[in-house]
Order: structure tokens, then C-alpha cells, then sequence
């Protein structure tokens, strides 16, 4: 189950979403911005 909330910063789009798992804690969340093709995962992410 994944949980979004599309908030507006003037005309862009940011799209919050909590993933559906726990990575790193309970209230991770993601940021997209889909105009932008730009996805904030912090330290969700890593090589």
C-alpha cells in the first residue's frame, strides 16, 4: 500500500509518498516531481 499526497508549489507538482515498507524508519517518504522527472529518496537509496 502506497500512501501520496500531491502538494503545489506554484505551478510544480510534488508528490509525497511513503514507499508501503519500512526502509530506515516508519515514516520514510519520498519526494517526486514528475515535470522534472526528479526523485528525492534521501538516504533511501544507496550504492
Amino acid at each position: 500500500m502506497c500512501s501520496e499526497l500531491t502538494p503545489h508549489s506554484g505551478d510544480r507538482r510534488v508528490e509525497l509518498r511513503h514507499p508501503g515498507f519500512t526502509a530506515r524508519t516508519t515514516g520514510d517518504v519520498v519526494a517526486w516531481l514528475p515535470d522534472e522527472r526528479v526523485l528525492f529518496t534521501g538516504d533511501l537509496i544507496f550504492t
